[in-house]
């Protein structure tokens, strides 16, 4: 037999096999139900956005099965147009908002959506809420979805729910080490958004890359190896951090201390500088579309742990007061550029503490984590009686006249902040 020939029969041998071993594969994973959905693509605007259509079961902390609407969104399909006597409110927000750990259902913005449902103040009309949220995303990334996805569904009212664990940190490179991700950064006195990030977005463009997307979806095998990768990356990643974690048993993998003190480093001075220049231009964008900004922030599980002495031994040991110091900046921000602030984690921690409850966490990791649905359901139903309670009668839309025909200014603005600002201690 010729030796070329012989080569031939072998590659043919060879690649026979991998082929019966990647059928194998995929049949026995499909049979024991482990197909780890992929549930991203990159994006132009925000590097990674939830892929249309995609589906299937989220197996971290709680979790539940996922499905992705036609318009990306991890929430039921929306009709682009407005209905008439509508008040409709758009929430952005990171993996608290994205809400895989449970069934949409108990997810913060549906409980909040059916809480306003009942309001007396709304008289019947029709109330629809919109999840925006993407994990991973921080405020600059939530105000580029803002310009760029959510203004063609005309909402009434804007809800940033802001994550004080890593929002901050997720602002800037230097802090997150994310380079799939767009940041403003300062140039001079200017902040601009850096666009080096779409070189790696165009690599993503090519027909090798849509082959590789194209068999992500169909394989099991391949996105399994996917996962084990990311893991394994995650731990090299925060590998440090998990040892300080695992020893003295207080803080989460992936979130500062810092978070909760003046900051005195210079990147995280910047970061705050930055996260607060998003949040007024925020503003200013939602104003000039006759909308209304809520920015509520939500908890971190440190913060609303329901043992008292588990908190004062973490606010001990990083040389904290108390852990609402993100609560009370943003909050003094709002009150400065006229926008409402509801924080959260004082009135969550009140109602842990009383009834002994932890709001974040799942099974094993009780305690730690995005919120549970206890955590949810109160969180949106917090919420909802602000909301309820103190939108300006200009956001409540009435037939035949545009919501937020104005801005909300002066003596009115005041008593709004008022209500919104909640009582930090």
């Amino acid at each position: 037999m010729p030796f070329m020939q012989r080569w031939r029969e072998r590659i043919l041998l060879v690649s026979g096999g991998i082929v019966a071993g990647i059928i194998v594969a995929e049949s026995i994973l499909a049979i024991l139900g482990i197909s780890s959905p992929d549930f991203y693509r990159p994006d132009r605007h925000t590097g990674t956005a939830l892929r249309p259509g995609a589906e299937g079961w989220y197996g971290k902390e709680g979790g539940s099965y996922v499905r992705i609407n036609k318009d990306r969104l991890r929430d039921r399909d929306h009709e682009v147009a407005k209905p008439a006597d509508t008040l409709r409110i758009a929430v952005l927000g990171d993996s608290f908002s994205e809400a895989f750990q449970i069934p949409p259902a108990d997810a913060f913005w549906s409980v909040m959506e059916r809480d306003l449902q009942m309001n007396s103040r709304l008289r019947g009309r029709r109330v629809e809420v919109i999840n925006f949220g993407v994990s991973g995303f921080g405020t600059g990334l939530e105000f580029i979805t803002l310009c760029h996805r959510v203004w063609k569904y005309s909402p009434d009212v804007i809800l940033l729910a802001f994550y004080t664990g890593n929002d901050v940190s997720d602002n800037t490179f230097a802090l997150s080490n994310e380079d799939r991700t767009p940041y403003f950064v300062h140039r001079g006195q200017d902040l601009v958004l850096d666009d080096s990030y779409l070189e790696w977005y165009r690599s993503r463009q090519g027909p090798v890359a849509k082959l590789y997307y194209w068999l992500l979806n169909h394989s099991r095998l391949l996105r399994l190896i996917k996962e084990a990768r990311y893991s394994v990356d995650q731990k090299v990643r925060f590998g440090h951090q998990a040892e300080i974690v695992a020893r003295n048993g207080l803080g989460e993998i992936g979130l500062s201390d810092m978070i909760y003190l003046e900051p005195k480093d210079p990147l995280w001075v910047e970061g705050w500088e930055i996260t607060e220049e998003l949040l007024v231009r925020m503003q200013e964008e939602i104003v000039k579309r006759h909308a209304f900004f809520l920015v509520a922030t939500l908890s971190n599980s440190i913060q609303v742990h329901p043992d008292r002495g588990v908190r004062e031994k973490f606010m001990t040991r990083i040389g904290a007061s108390d852990l609402f110091y993100p609560e009370r900046r943003i909050s003094k921000l709002g009150n400065l550029h006229g926008f409402a602030v509801l924080n959260l984690a004082p009135v969550l921690q009140d109602y842990a503490e009383m009834n002994g409850v932890c709001l974040h966490g799942f099974g094993a990791e009780v305690g730690k984590g995005h919120w549970n649905r206890e955590g949810h359901r109160l969180a949106g139903q917090i919420i909802a009686e602000w909301v309820g309670r103190n939108l300006p009668s200009e956001a409540v839309p009435v037939t035949g006249e545009p919501a937020g025909s104005r801005p909300v200014v002066g003596a009115e603005r005041d008593e709004l902040q008022r209500g919104a600002e909640g009582s930090p201690r």
